[in-house]
């Protein structure tokens, strides 16, 4: 059985797939904070989604630059 985490998708305004899985809010889930801590250097984007920021906006769900 899958535990919940694994079973989040993306939300509205994501690309979903692939793409998804480079997230910042799906490596925050799978517990990759070496990753996490890269794209939230010099952040530039916030998710429209979550309020998370990162440095590009490949990196999250529905980037808004601010």
């Amino acid at each position: 059985m899958m535990s919940d985490m694994k079973k989040k998708g993306p939300k509205p305004g994501c690309p979903g797939g692939e793409a998804h899985q480079l997230h910042l809010c799906r490596l925050m889930e799978l517990g990759r904070m070496a990753d996490v801590d890269h794209l939230t250097e010099e952040a530039n984007f916030t998710c429209r989604n979550c309020g998370a920021y990162a440095g590009i906006a490949a990196g999250l769900c529905n980037p808004e630059p601010f």
